[in-house]
């Protein structure tokens, strides 16, 4: 008799010490599920917090735009007006392509043919603009965009291979493959720049200078003093400061030029060279000063009213 109650007391001991670790059990799989879930919440919780400062950022951006061709609606000639809202839509699609996750893939001539199938009107009268995945990241664009300056602050930007990663350089928009061209650079104040073209292979993860065998046909501004980027550079003959400086570019000919503005008799000085691959305009400058392409003066063929001959409506 005794040693049956033994057995029964060891058996109650072992089954209380069975549900003190089936508690415990329980009791630390609550905490790790709790723990989990709590995680999860704040992971989410991060998340929509992001998205809805995105979604801020985005519509203080769109109420600006909004504000800006309002002001364009009251005081821009057609034309004009016209212009800026076809910058607008190359803006726009820009951030578009820069929040999508970048593919090394995806090539620069690619997504430029992406950007350019979204312009409404042909290539030949498109604005000039510039590049904004070229840009090096301390070089600031305007919103057109069709300046730049330097600033000690680099931005945040997508480490992209076509974009300049040494020195402060950035392409314009549009290749150029054929035909003549030319284009105006207000260089103001600027005491420390390099502009002309480049062609689509130049290197961009290093330092080269910008001469005619590593693909640059260009003049600078350096020590107060013009120079045409031959090997070695070639001195200008220059009166007066510059001002503005006109590019002239026929790639079917072969021949890049350097003109002011103010004289356009006499080239300062040309490239001769035969073209093998597309060539974009090319801007590199270390100061706080502005560089600043003109608008070009745009034409539109229309038909007169009752008749049934066309009259050129200039901006």
């Amino acid at each position: 008799m005794t040693k049956s109650i033994k057995v029964i007391s060891t058996d109650v001991i072992s089954i209380k010490d069975l549900f003190v670790e089936l508690h415990q059990f329980l009791h630390e799989e609550e905490a790790a599920r709790l723990a989990a879930l709590k995680e999860e919440e704040e992971e989410k919780i991060g998340l929509m917090k992001s998205m809805v400062t995105k979604a801020a950022a985005g519509m203080l951006y769109l109420k600006e735009t909004i504000t800006v061709i309002t002001q364009e609606m009251t005081d821009a000639e057609d034309m004009t007006l016209l212009q800026h809202l076809c910058n607008l839509k190359i803006r726009v699609w820009k951030k578009v392509l820069l929040h999508v996750e970048y593919s090394k893939s995806n090539s620069m001539v690619n997504r430029d043919e992406e950007i350019r199938s979204l312009w409404p009107i042909s290539s030949s009268s498109a604005p000039v603009t510039l590049d904004l995945n070229t840009a090096h990241p301390c070089l600031f664009l305007s919103h057109d965009p069709t300046s730049l300056q330097y600033t000690s602050q680099p931005h945040r930007l997508p480490d992209n291979p076509e974009r300049f990663h040494m020195s402060a350089e950035v392409l314009g928009m549009t290749g150029l493959s054929s035909g003549s061209h030319c284009w105006v650079v207000d260089t103001g104040c600027n005491h420390d720049w390099i502009l002309g073209v480049a062609c689509t292979s130049v290197t961009r993860n290093a330092e080269v200078q910008a001469q005619p065998e590593n693909g640059f046909w260009t003049m600078c501004l350096r020590d107060r003093e013009y120079r045409a980027m031959t090997s070695p550079p070639t001195a200008m003959t220059v009166t007066e400061k510059l001002k503005r400086v006109r590019v002239q570019l026929d790639w079917d000919k072969g021949q890049v030029s350097f003109f002011d503005p103010a004289d356009d008799d006499t080239p300062l000085y040309s490239f001769s060279h035969t073209f093998t691959e597309k060539v974009f305009l090319y801007f590199y400058t270390q100061s706080k000063h502005p560089l600043r392409i003109l608008p070009e003066r745009m034409c539109v063929t229309v038909q007169q009213s009752g008749t049934g001959h066309p009259c050129t409506v200039p901006d």
